[in-house]
């Protein structure tokens, strides 16, 4: 047995609720569930549509912001009086100085800065003196200022700027809580190109960033990564990315997004050009799809709903149908045990429930008549087998005395007799086998040869018989003792009547007509009109063209054709067949069988 089919249900109702589940439920599931994964790719194109659109927004805030803080770093270059204060600084006092610097600091602030006022400012001359825009978080002292590896960076190399992300070392913790910064460290330099002092400009990238961000709380996070991988700010202190989100970001600089699985997060990210940066923005994936989820919920619970509706229904449906069926079953296996009288009420059902339980009901009828008609035909049978073995018993001893007949006129050298008792015998012998129906076409007309001879005898009277066939169809199938009845009668009912001076002919053909096996025996006698109207020699009427027609219809049923056609002069019988070939057996043994093949 196939392993597969015990997969299958065996019961009606089980079969219609798989094909309900698998032509429409699970075809229908699996559209919806395309439908939500490509609602979600939509949903993720868009939400890193806008994140790279806030991004170029950010990315050219930042820019603008580092360049305005740059030019306040010139402006102060520039500056006489604080390059004065930084070259001399014993002119004034300490709070004299420092009093102007400070309000340098305030001026700029208050022009570049008023709206952002995150960049803090640290001066030092190459003396003792230092200045901040910003209260410390400690006092600052010249020698541990100055021992800022920066700082000695540039008293130690040429360059005059530098950029460089850095600790908070020197804010106060009131002013921000960020503890990276991007400083610019400069050299100050006078026209002779000596240095006279040094200064950071550090812009509190944290808080920039925060303020370029609308932070709600929604788990939302943003990042800015350096070259390298490394994180120079972020809006939520604490909370770290992923090697695997750094790696993601790193085979990757392009603008693009992705969906971290470990942390269940949507990642976006961009590049800044100008310092070779990256940001990167962090959304929990229940945040970005918290609609689309409260969407599937609603259509889950709803479709839930449906499918339980279908489920009941189809269960009735299923029902109904199967119940009948049932009683059907159980009434169809009491038919043989009570003898096909078994019914069913039609009273209890509608369409087409009503119409199988008549169509039940009438077969049952049509069952039980057909028995009583097959006990009948029975009984029919046995009573002709009964008479035909009781007529085969005289024609056996006839065939045995015709052999003695045979033997005796040999021994009295009369070979006309012995002639005539072999061609009688096997006319009996083919006669008396009832068990072939059908036979080979030259064994016919072995038979018409015989039938011939011994009527020739008889008449006194030379027939010319002229046989029309191609080789090929000797082995075509035809029922034992057609064509002979058919040469018979042409030769009582025509030639008989020929006049002497007149020749006598009879023609048997036999042709492959489309598959279809014809067979025609023509004469010239006088016709079937005359050859009726003369007295009959026999008491008894024949019936070898009656037998032959009931035969064909037995055999071939609507395939089988005959056909009479007749005029003073010309008498044609013809009757068509299907052609059916089967060769005999060979000599060496071996059956070389095409039997009851059309076409061969």
């Amino acid at each position: 047995m196939n392993p597969l089919a015990a997969l299958f249900p065996k019961t009606l109702r089980s079969r219609l609720f798989m094909a309900f589940v698998l032509i429409i439920l699970l075809p229908f599931s699996v559209l919806n569930m395309y439908n939500f994964m490509s609602v979600e790719n939509i949903l993720e194109e868009q939400v890193s549509d806008q994140s790279h659109d806030q991004f170029e927004n950010m990315s050219h805030t930042l820019q603008n912001f580092i360049s305005r803080a740059f030019q306040t770093f010139v402006l102060l270059d520039q500056d006489d009086q604080v390059k004065d204060i930084l070259v001399d600084p014993d002119k004034r006092s300490i709070l004299e100085n420092k009093d102007a610097v400070e309000r340098k600091f305030f001026s700029i602030n208050n022009t570049f800065f008023i709206t952002t006022p995150y960049v803090y400012y640290t001066l030092l001359d190459l003396k003792s003196s230092v200045y901040s825009s910003y209260p410390p978080s400690q006092a600052l002292y010249y020698e541990q200022v100055m021992r800022h590896s920066t700082f000695q960076e540039l008293l130690d190399q040429r360059e005059d700027l530098v950029w460089k992300t850095t600790a908070n070392d020197f804010v106060s913790r009131e002013l921000t809580k960020s503890n990276q910064f991007l400083s610019l460290f400069a050299k100050l330099r006078n026209h002779q190109n000596e240095p006279y002092g040094l200064m950071q400009v550090s812009i509190d990238i944290t808080a920039l960033l925060q303020s370029m961000v609308y932070q709600e709380k929604d788990g939302q996070q943003y990042f800015i990564l350096d070259q390298e991988g490394r994180v120079v700010s972020q809006t939520v202190e604490g909370v770290m990315l992923t090697d695997a989100v750094l790696k993601q970001i790193r085979s990757d600089q392009a603008r693009s997004y992705f969906i971290d699985s470990d942390s269940g997060s949507f990642v976006s990210y961009s590049e800044i050009p100008s310092f070779d940066w990256t940001i990167v923005r962090q959304v929990p994936q229940a945040v970005v799809y918290a609609d689309i989820d409260q969407l599937k919920q609603k259509y889950y619970v709803m479709f839930g709903m449906l499918i339980l509706a279908f489920i009941i229904m189809t269960l009735i449906i299923a029902s109904t149908i199967t119940r009948p069926l049932y009683t059907l079953q159980h009434k169809m296996k009491n038919v043989v045990k009570k003898q096909f009288k078994v019914k069913i009420s039609e009273d209890d059902y509608r369409g087409e429930m009503l119409m199988l339980t008549q169509s039940f009901n009438q077969m049952l009828d049509d069952i039980h008549g057909l028995m009583e008609q097959n006990k009948q035909e029975v009984r029919q049978r046995e009573a002709v087998r009964f008479q035909m073995l009781i007529s085969q018993m005289n024609p056996h001893y006839l065939l045995n005395t015709l052999n003695i007949v045979k033997w005796s006129a040999l021994r009295h050298q009369a070979q006309d007799i012995a002639d005539i008792c072999v061609s009688l015998g096997k006319l009996l012998e083919t006669s008396l086998n009832v068990e072939v129906d059908l036979i080979h076409l030259k064994d016919e007309l072995e038979l018409v040869e015989a039938f011939v001879h011994i009527h020739q005898y008889k008449q006194g009277r030379s027939v010319i018989v002229r046989y029309d066939y191609d080789e090929t169809l000797q082995y075509a199938l035809i029922p034992k003792l057609s064509i002979q009845p058919l040469v018979e009668n042409a030769f009582i009912h025509g030639l008989t009547l020929l006049p002497e001076t007149e020749s006598a002919q009879v023609t048997v053909r036999v042709r492959n007509n489309n598959q279809q096996l014809m067979v025609e025996i023509e004469d010239n006698g006088v016709g079937l009109n005359a050859g009726n109207e003369q007295p009959r020699s026999r008491k008894r009427r024949g019936i070898g063209l009656q037998n032959l027609q009931e035969r064909l219809d037995l055999l071939f049923r609507s395939q089988g054709q005959f056909h009479m056609a007749s005029r003073p002069g010309q008498t044609i019988v013809c009757f068509t067949i299907p052609l059916l070939m089967s060769k005999p057996y060979t000599e060496g043994g071996m059956m070389d069988v095409e039997g009851f093949d059309r076409g061969r």
